[in-house]
């Protein structure tokens, strides 16, 4: 079964949410639960890279980390090894140009068609979709092409940063960006291909939502239904 988490924001790399960290390992089915992480958004950050062995290593039966400089052979046989792939956040252009430069992007695609889990937090979340509406290296927010794994466009820390919300409307109404999903800082958006989206939230106030165009630039904005 086809599998992709989204997150909005929050998690282990950036040691806030820890409710977030309970459900990732629970998504892992049966006892042997092998994590691996990738840090190319952030360039391998050590800081992340401390949290991710702090936070989820003791949780599993297997957590390691694969390295930047990894090429296409490598990354395959690492992704092997791996029941998730959890993606951190960081610069999404970067993280989507060296997986094109490296071959990574395929590598990622037959693991999960697959079946291997597939997971990220903000680029990591991003990087997905078709399309992604995200902050550029000139702090704008700008659209972009993804994966495609997943159809439509997202745009993460929808409740975090005050221009995310109406730039993501305003495209989506104005055409420039297909339906897709805001998702909120501390929450989960599970993504199977036999099931329509469904959401899990670390706290009361946070929340996902499918949005889509309407009649004369109005977008209609949904509370998905809640992952059970």
């Amino acid at each position: 079964m086809a599998r992709i988490i989204a997150i909005g924001g929050g998690g282990f790399t950036s040691a806030s949410s820890p409710a977030l960290d309970d459900f990732l390992v629970s998504q892992l089915d049966g006892t042997a639960r092998r994590i691996g992480y990738v840090g190319t958004a952030s360039d391998d950050d050590p800081v992340r890279l401390r949290h991710f062995h702090a936070l989820i290593a003791p949780r599993v039966s297997d957590a390691s980390v694969l390295p930047c400089g990894s090429n296409a052979d490598e990354a395959r046989r690492w992704v092997a090894r791996h029941d998730m792939i959890y993606v951190g956040g960081g610069d999404t252009a970067r993280l989507l140009a060296h997986w094109h430069q490296t071959g990574f992007d395929a590598v990622l695609a037959e693991a999960y068609r697959g079946g291997t889990v597939l997971a990220g937090v903000s680029a990591g979340a991003a990087c997905w979709f078709e399309c992604a509406l995200v902050r550029g290296a000139a702090g704008t927010l700008e659209p972009i092409i993804g994966l495609g794994l997943l159809k439509g466009s997202v745009c993460a820390h929808f409740n975090a940063e005050p221009d995310r919300r109406p730039a993501f409307l305003d495209r989506i109404g104005a055409g420039l960006l297909p339906s897709g999903l805001g998702i909120d800082d501390g929450v989960a958006v599970v993504l199977r291909d036999d099931a329509p989206p469904a959401a899990w939230s670390a706290g009361p106030s946070c929340w996902a939502y499918a949005l889509s165009a309407g009649s004369g630039g109005s977008v209609s904005s949904i509370a998905l239904p809640a992952f059970v």
